[in-house]
C-alpha cells in the first residue's frame, strides 16, 4: 500500500512538473522575441 501511495504521489508530482517547462518555454520565448529590438 505504501508503494502505491508513493507511485501516485511519484505520478502526480510528475504531471504537476511536465506542464512547467512547456508553460514556461514558449512563455520566456515570447518575453525574449518582445523584449529584444530587431
Amino acid at each position: 500500500m505504501r508503494g502505491g501511495v508513493g507511485a501516485d504521489v511519484k505520478k502526480i508530482m510528475t504531471l504537476a512538473l511536465l506542464p512547467a517547462p512547456a508553460l514556461a518555454s514558449p512563455a520566456h520565448a515570447e518575453v525574449t522575441a518582445t523584449s529584444a529590438p530587431e
